[in-house]
């Protein structure tokens, strides 16, 4: 087999399917994009379904995976998840993947989060995030941040929820702000 950079060929193929659309995109786009032949990225990697579903792994491993490690060590409470949801949508509306969204949520819309390779990683990623959220959520709770009664879990679906509709929102072009103010009035149903 040819050798090639494959963590730069893995790094094309996620932007290409963040970018452009899991369906949009297909092994000639990478091959193309990154000057390794289609049928050597096919040999390696199998067809667009499976190189997408490797793509979509080391997102997780890349971008979520870190941000799950942050928000389950976040001693402050709610700042944090007031943190996250302002980086959700800064990246939105600046930088290089504005109006890409999040490949996460992207996935989830998309044919591909019905084949198991790609439910399983999704269903994982979901409750590694509900889990981070729900930690800091106990440490606000403890801080005297939000209200003692509410149900830690069910709230921490709801803002698991709400950050994959930020992401939808600003996918397609939604005003930062009305995304702010939507995220403070959840936010602020929750404080004490």
């Amino acid at each position: 087999m040819t050798q090639f950079d494959e963590d730069a060929a893995l790094e094309a193929a996620t932007n290409m399917f963040w970018q452009q659309g899991i369906e949009n995109t297909d092994i000639r786009d990478v091959a193309e994009a990154t000057g390794i032949a289609s049928e050597t990225l096919t040999l390696r990697y199998g067809d667009r379904q499976q190189l997408f579903a490797i793509a979509l792994r080391r997102y997780v491993d890349r971008h979520s995976i870190p941000t799950f490690s942050r928000l389950s060590g976040a001693e402050e409470g709610l700042p944090a998840i007031e943190a996250h949801f302002e980086s959700l949508i800064q990246r939105g509306e600046t930088g290089p993947l504005v109006g890409c969204g999040c490949l996460i949520t992207n996935a989830h819309a998309s044919p591909e989060a019905s084949r198991d390779d790609v439910n399983e990683l999704l269903q994982s990623h979901h409750r590694q995030l509900c889990e981070a959220v729900r930690n800091v959520l106990a440490v606000a709770m403890t801080k005297g941040q939000i209200r003692s009664t509410l149900d830690l879990d069910a709230t921490a679906e709801a803002l698991t929820l709400l950050a994959y509709g930020v992401n939808l929102r600003s996918r397609v072009g939604a005003d930062a702000d009305t995304l702010r103010r939507a995220v403070a009035t959840v936010i602020g149903g929750l404080k004490t």
